[in-house]
C-alpha cells in the first residue's frame, strides 16, 4: 500500500471505526550509504525486497504501506500483537540481502505510537511515531521504542540542530584541531589529519559524531567538507612555509561528496582560490565509497591522482567491499581502524588482523597509517610490524 491509502486507512480507523490501534513506522539504517555506494538501481531492487519480505507479515489484523524513501509503515489493528510483528520485521532484516551478487546486511529503526493514548488525528500520529523512530535510531535499538511525551523535545532539539548547523555553515563558527601522523621509524611528525570541532552558543560542545551524520542526512556535508578542505590547506601551506617543512594535511571526504558531478572543477576552484598545492593535500576515503566501483568513481579517482593528490583509504577493515577496489584504484595509503589498534596488545585477533593489513599493504606497494594509538605496548608492536605511521 501507498502514502495516499495509509492517510486514507488512517482517518478510516479514526473518525469511523474509532477502535485501538498500534502504528509502527521504521525506516531503513544508513540506506543512503546502500544509494551512494552501490547506485540508486540497487537501493530501488532493495526496497522491493524489503517489501516482499513485508508480505509475509502481511494480514487482516497487520497491513504494511511505503510512505516515502525507505520509511514504511505497518498498521495493527491488534495492539497485542506489536511485540510479534515488530521481532518478526526484525528477523526479517537479519537475513542477508543478495542483490545483482552485491551481498549486505541491513537493519532498521522502529517508532511505535498507539491510538488513542498518543494522538487523535493522522498528522498526530505519524509525528509521534517519526519522534519514537529517532529515538530508536539515536540509541540503536534493535527492537522498537514506543513514543512517549518527553520525547517531543528530542525532536525539537533536532530541528534546532539543523537551524544551528546551518548558522554555522553562515558563519563558519567550526574550529579546525590538527592530529599528528608520526613516522615510527624518526619519531618525527610527517603529516597531519584536520578533525572539525563545534562548539555552539546554545547548544555547547556538539560531538562530531552527532553533527556530521546529521550534516549528510541534511545535506550540508558539502559546504563544511569544502570549508575544512580550504581552511586545512592554508593552514598547512603556512606551516611548511613558516618552517620550511613538506607536510600535508589529510581531510575526510563522504561518499555522497566524492560522487557529485561537479566535485573535481570546486575542489580545483577551492585550491586555486586559496593558493593551495595539491600536493600538500592528502584526500581520504572511506571503504563505503568504494562499494559502487563504477567508472565514474574511478574517473574521479584518477584525476585527483593527476592533480597531485595522496589517496587514503580511511578506517581499512571495517568497510563492505571487496578487496578487488586495491588492485583497481590508485591509492597511496591504508589507515587501520582504531578499533583493531585500541589495547592491541591484549588482543591476539586484533594483532593478527593488524600483522595481516600491514603485510598486505606492503606487498601492494602501499603505506600503513594505525590510527588510535594510545598504549606504548601497542607502539612497540606496530614497530615490531615495520608499520610506517
Amino acid at each position: 500500500q501507498n502514502r495516499r491509502q495509509l492517510i486514507n486507512d488512517l482517518n478510516k480507523l479514526i473518525e469511523v471505526e474509532n477502535q485501538p490501534f498500534t502504528l509502527m513506522l521504521f525506516d531503513v539504517n544508513r540506506f543512503k550509504n546502500i544509494n551512494d555506494g552501490l547506485g540508486h538501481h540497487i537501493g530501488d531492487i532493495f526496497l522491493v525486497e524489503i517489501a516482499q519480505r513485508m508480505k509475509t507479515l502481511n494480514s487482516d489484523e497487520v497491513t504494511f504501506y511505503r510512505l516515502s524513501g525507505d520509511e514504511f509503515v505497518c498498521i495493527l489493528k491488534e495492539p497485542a500483537l506489536l511485540e510479534k510483528i515488530a521481532d518478526d520485521l526484525q528477523i526479517q532484516f537479519q537475513r542477508q540481502f543478495d542483490l545483482n551478487n552485491h551481498k549486505f546486511y541491513a537493519s532498521i529503526s522502529i517508532g511505535a505510537v498507539n491510538y488513542p493514548d498518543h494522538g487523535q488525528s493522522a498528522q498526530d500520529i505519524l509525528k509521534y511515531a517519526d519522534i519514537a523512530m529517532y529515538e530508536a535510531k539515536k540509541n540503536n535499538n534493535k527492537g522498537y521504542v514506543m513514543y512517549k511525551k518527553q520525547q517531543r523535545f528530542s525532536h525539537n532539539q533536532m530541528l534546532k540542530l539543523e537551524t544551528r548547523l546551518h548558522d554555522a555553515i553562515i558563519n563558519e563558527a567550526f574550529e579546525l584541531y590538527y592530529q599528528p601522523k608520526v613516522n615510527l621509524q624518526t619519531n618525527e611528525i610527517d603529516g597531519m589529519e584536520a578533525l572539525i570541532r563545534w562548539f555552539d552558543d546554545e547548544l555547547g560542545f556538539v560531538a562530531p559524531d552527532q553533527f556530521i551524520p546529521f550534516a549528510e542526512e541534511v545535506g550540508f556535508i558539502t559546504d563544511i567538507s569544502e570549508w575544512v578542505i580550504a581552511k586545512a590547506g592554508r593552514q598547512v601551506m603556512k606551516w611548511n612555509e613558516q618552517f620550511n617543512l613538506n607536510m600535508r594535511v589529510a581531510v575526510n571526504i563522504s561518499p555522497s561528496h566524492l560522487k557529485a558531478e561537479n566535485f573535481i572543477d570546486r575542489l580545483k576552484n577551492i585550491l586555486k582560490t586559496n593558493e593551495i598545492s595539491p600536493s600538500s593535500l592528502e584526500i581520504e576515503i572511506t571503504e563505503m565509497s568504494f562499494l559502487d566501483q563504477n567508472a565514474d568513481l574511478l574517473s574521479t579517482i584518477m584525476q585527483l591522482k593527476e592533480m597531485g593528490i595522496t589517496l587514503a583509504i580511511d578506517d581499512f577493515g571495517t568497510g563492505y567491499s571487496s578487496l578487488s577496489y586495491l588492485k583497481r584504484f590508485p591509492v597511496d595509503l591504508l589507515k587501520i581502524d582504531r578499533s583493531f589498534i585500541h589495547e592491541m596488545y591484549k588482543n591476539e585477533a586484533d594483532v593478527a588482523m593488524v600483522a595481516a593489513i600491514i603485510t598486505l599493504a606492503r606487498a601492494l606497494g602501499l603505506k600503513i597509517v594505525a590510527e588510535g594509538v594510545e598504549e606504548y605496548k601497542d607502539l612497540l608492536l606496530l614497530r615490531e610490524f615495520n608499520c610506517e605511521f
